[in-house]
């Protein structure tokens, strides 16, 4: 137990919620390798590796694509699952409206996995969007939408103050959630 914590941490485990994380950047690709990529490159493709690939090295209609079938409702789950980690490692700040709008309005794995890219981008009015839609979403996705708004300071002030308000059920925050608070 070091000085000063009195234990309060000693056995404490955190999911972690990655924030900041330093954006992908496009890949440089030798020019053959380019244009074998724009060789098999079909604008209708729903093979999540090509529009990965393509998406990493800069082809702009694959971001396009990848945003196109990640708002079809009609798209494979697992591979609007994989579009939703691709564009938060892309990063355009852009796509990030767009992740969003999938919570509290998409199956409940496309929620999480956006959960889990937000935090990446700069957003200023996430934590206000996630709690205003915080008492519809179900009881998995409440605990990602906590666990996210704890994991950055300004977030967990927003958050704490709904509870303080009485807006949010101060009943929902395990100790283990708050504990990371005091780390900030």
């Amino acid at each position: 137990v070091g000085f000063g914590s009195g234990g309060l941490f000693a056995n404490t485990a955190v999911a972690e919620v990655r924030t900041n994380r330093a954006q992908s950047h496009i890949e440089t690709v030798t020019p053959a390798l380019s244009a074998q990529i724009d060789s098999v490159w079909r604008d209708d493709t729903d093979d999540p590796v090509l529009i990965r690939v393509a998406a990493r090295t800069g082809h702009p209609a694959a971001a396009a694509r990848a945003r196109a079938l990640l708002t079809d409702s009609g798209t494979k789950s697992e591979l609007r699952l994989n579009l939703v980690q691709l564009l938060g490692e892309l990063g355009d700040p852009a796509d990030a409206e767009r992740l969003l709008q999938l919570i509290g309005n998409a199956p409940e794995p496309l929620q999480l996995a956006a959960l889990d890219a937000l935090p990446t981008f700069d957003f200023p009015t996430l934590a206000p969007e996630l709690i205003r839609r915080y008492p519809k979403l179900n009881d998995r996705v409440r605990a990602r939408v906590r666990q996210v708004l704890l994991s950055r300071k300004s977030w967990a002030q927003e958050i704490l103050r709904q509870v303080d308000a009485g807006r949010l059920p101060a009943a929902d925050f395990a100790v283990e959630q708050l504990r990371v608070v005091a780390l900030h």
